[in-house]
């Protein structure tokens, strides 16, 4: 099901089957299409289809609890005018900042489908980060996001590094059970000043994440007409640089022999779907932190740098802490 293309036009976003042994049903397949629904919808699916199964009556009296028609209507109606026009703003800004930005070499001589996908796995990183956020008063999202901006543009010769964060827009009680995608790219242009401290950097980049972040609910006709007047913006068509900040459910205490010691480890089986450069920080709920980067007709030595590097900041900051550096 799930390599059979979808066709919005005709059908619907998703496909469900049941297997069936001796007679009775004993496991449902569902794929969609990821425009349909994210992994929230995917869990929001499950608990009510687990209830369902239970109690069959349970879900049969329950009124319709939101309609995706009124949503889009209100947010392109009068109340929401003001968060429209200031997302409008804020896009301009970014995108203005990136048109200026000098282009990074970071193309490759590989074909343009050629994708590496690539993670280390730290305990050092985890203890450095949680040390940098509790000393410095800021989330641990922050903190790896300015240890990020630092490291992307120390290796690319950036002064500022234009980024997309994940952002999720179920903040609001009256979202937060719609099954569908409420995730969006929220654009910011974060400085790199290589001259500024970490911890004058880690406050002006959460500044900057937060009012990304208040962005995040936006309306794509008016953004794209912005767009059009920066073409050569990095931001856009698509974000060379992407953000995301992960937290999972507890999987295991992690192998301390990936734990200790920075070593970057290849993916075999990549996706091509996304920004040029994607990195994630994945808590698992072990004393270890994920580092994961994929990136798309660049050399491995580049993709190694920038983990490496991150890894770097994050270490060498919070010895500089320890031992009473700022």
């Amino acid at each position: 099901m799930a390599a059979e293309p979808f066709d919005l036009t005709r059908e619907f976003g998703w496909r469900g089957r049941l297997i069936m042994r001796s007679g009775a049903a004993t496991h449902l397949v569902f794929t969609h299409h990821h425009l349909a629904a994210d992994n929230w919808s995917q869990g929001i699916l499950r608990e009510e289809f687990q209830k369902a199964l239970a109690d069959p009556g349970a879900l049969s009296g329950r009124a319709d609890s939101y309609s995706l028609i009124t949503m889009a209507e209100e947010q392109r109606g009068d109340a929401f005018k003001a968060r429209r026009t200031a997302a409008e703003r804020h896009w301009e800004k970014v995108l203005a900042a990136s048109a200026e930005l000098p282009e990074p070499r970071l193309t490759s001589d590989e074909r343009p489908s050629h994708v590496l996908q690539a993670a280390l796995r730290s305990t050092a990183a985890q203890t450095a980060a949680q040390q940098l956020a509790d000393r410095l008063s800021l989330p641990k999202a922050s903190v790896l996001l300015t240890a990020y901006t630092r490291a992307v543009a120390r290796v690319c010769g950036l002064p500022s590094v234009p980024v997309r964060l994940q952002s999720s827009n179920r903040g609001n009680a009256r979202w937060g059970s719609y099954v569908t995608s409420m995730n969006q790219w929220a654009a910011g242009c974060l400085d790199a000043d290589p001259r500024a401290g970490f911890e004058e950097l880690a406050q002006a980049v959460n500044k900057a994440a937060f009012l990304a972040y208040r962005m995040g609910i936006y309306d794509p006709d008016s953004i794209r007409l912005i767009k059009q007047r920066f073409p050569t913006a990095s931001i856009d068509p698509e974000p060379v640089w992407a953000f995301n900040y992960m937290v999972r459910p507890a999987a295991g205490a992690a192998d301390p022999e990936e734990s200790d010691v920075p070593v970057v480890k290849w993916d075999e089986q990549v996706s091509a779907i996304g920004p040029k450069f994607h990195t994630r920080f994945i808590e698992d709920g072990s004393a270890a932190l994920t580092i994961w980067l994929r990136g798309r007709q660049v050399s491995k030595e580049l993709i190694s740098e920038l983990l490496l590097g991150i890894h770097e900041v994050l270490v060498s900051e919070a010895r500089g802490l320890r031992s009473g550096e700022r």
